[in-house]
């Protein structure tokens, strides 16, 4: 509900644009063969974004954690286009780090603060169980996706990665963590949660063959894959476990995606860099963009690791970028604060926008009209004339149900903020429906004097 209070505190200010994102749009993603579908659209959805750093708030004094905020959210939602965020809740149990295990309520909050506003934003939102051991933390996991965050339980913005990278091991490393998967899965499940869940991958998340040729049991899935372009070519370096186990016989990155794909499940980038695995190195453009292309091809989602000032080629702004305090500073998108990677990144969101789906639904029919009470658009069908004792709206179907106590206004709109309906109402129940516009989800604010309601309408 954090987004519809947005709104509303909005509106009173100008009753001009409305915010949607690509949540309204898409609403909740669902596995589908190996696709991600929306369950408004039920049509292949592919987004993209930026990671944070690790939330530790020991390491630099604090410097890198100072990301951890509602204005980095905004700038990388506004500027940077971003349709999605990746909170990497640090959960090593590093004592050097200030994380989740060493400072619970802190580390909580961070995260809360950017799933909050992401929230708010109407974007996706990652919530990481960031742990390179986590299938020795079974019981902190489990109490940390059921108890803490129960209140994004069924909201479609949020999403679950339950382990960040399992680390290197040996022949059976996908038997010893797939328990830990399945009983992390089970619970969220069992506590009545729908979110996508991110299913962690042997070997850092380089082999989602291995995983998905003996997956876990459940629905909404779906398998993690990471990269780092300059070291993980897409078509000549081996990933880690088949350099092991194949000998000779090495499989290189594509074939293991591919592999993953033709099993039949969804793959998440939930984490990738332009540069080396370690963070270092020089930014690979030509690398990055063969990733890129291959994504694209599979309608394979993604976050960009990272949105950080450390001293590293991964981190998006170079070392000297003081954090604004506000999202809309316009530091945030010049690029001589960013490096390469951070150049490189910006440019793919800002370009991958002009053609997003969400960002260019088709615009509302204007070459209907009606008559009644309404200015354009169908005609409302007044019920018999009964006292309403208090004002309601609901969504039905194609439209919505109404209620005025004295009187209402509803004025429907694109998700672009352009107004495609507007009705007025005195007393009584009334139907409105939408069933005439094209396909696609609208919003409508529901005006009973200064008391206002916004409502999500898919028209389907």
């Amino acid at each position: 509900m954090h987004h519809f209070k947005k709104i509303i505190a909005f509106l009173a200010l100008s009753a001009v644009l409305i915010f949607a994102g690509p949540v309204s749009y898409y609403g909740r993603l669902k596995a589908s063969g190996n696709k991600l579908v929306g369950e408004n659209t039920n049509t292949p959805v592919q987004v993209r974004g930026m990671s944070f750093f690790w939330s530790c708030t020991d390491w630099d004094e604090g410097k890198y954690a100072g990301f951890w905020k509602a204005a980095t959210v905004d700038a990388m939602v506004d500027g940077w286009k971003s349709e999605i965020l990746r909170a990497a809740m640090a959960a090593d149990n590093d004592q050097s780090c200030g994380d989740y295990q060493g400072k619970k309520t802190q580390t909580l909050q961070m995260v809360k603060t950017v799933v909050n506003r992401a929230i708010e934003k109407d974007i996706y939102v990652i919530v990481d169980w960031h742990s390179h051991k986590a299938h020795q933390q079974q019981t902190d996991a489990i109490n940390f996706f059921v108890t803490e965050m129960q209140a994004y339980h069924n909201d479609p913005h949020v999403i679950f990665e339950i382990y960040n990278e399992p680390p290197d091991g040996d022949a059976n490393q996908w038997t010893t963590i797939k328990p830990y998967m399945q009983a992390v899965i089970n619970a969220i499940r069992n506590a009545g949660a729908n979110n996508l869940i991110l299913v962690g991958t042997p070997y850092y998340d380089q082999d989602p063959d291995i995983a998905t040729g003996n997956p876990v049991s459940g629905q909404d899935l779906a398998y993690v894959l990471h990269f780092y372009a300059a070291q993980h070519k897409l078509d000549s370096e081996p990933t880690i476990g088949s350099w092991r186990l194949q000998g000779n016989n090495q499989k290189v990155f594509r074939t293991a995606a591919t592999n993953a794909l033709n099993h039949n499940y969804p793959l998440f980038v939930s984490e990738y860099g332009t540069v080396m695995a370690s963070g270092n190195g020089n930014h690979s453009t030509s690398e990055a963009d063969k990733w890129h292309t291959f994504m694209d091809n599979n309608k394979i989602s993604s976050c960009n690791w990272s949105i950080n000032n450390k001293a590293e080629g991964a981190s998006a702004f170079v070392t000297s970028f003081n954090i604004p305090s506000n999202g809309s500073d316009a530091a945030w998108t010049n690029t001589n604060n960013m490096t390469e990677s951070g150049k490189y990144i910006y440019g793919k969101l800002v370009a991958y926008a002009n053609n997003a789906e969400w960002r260019n639904a088709p615009p509302p029919s204007s070459s209907s009209s009606g008559g009644g009470s309404s200015s354009s658009g169908s005609t409302p069908i007044l019920t018999p004339p009964q006292t309403v004792f208090a004002n309601s709206a609901i969504v039905v179907g194609n439209g919505i149900n109404l209620a005025a106590k004295n009187s209402a206004v509803v004025e429907v709109f694109g998700l672009k903020g352009n107004s495609v309906r507007k009705f007025n109402f005195a007393n009584g129940v009334y139907t409105v429906s939408f069933s005439d516009l094209p396909k696609g989800l609208y919003i409508a604010r529901v005006s009973f004097g200064s008391e206002k309601k916004i409502l999500r309408v898919p028209v389907k």
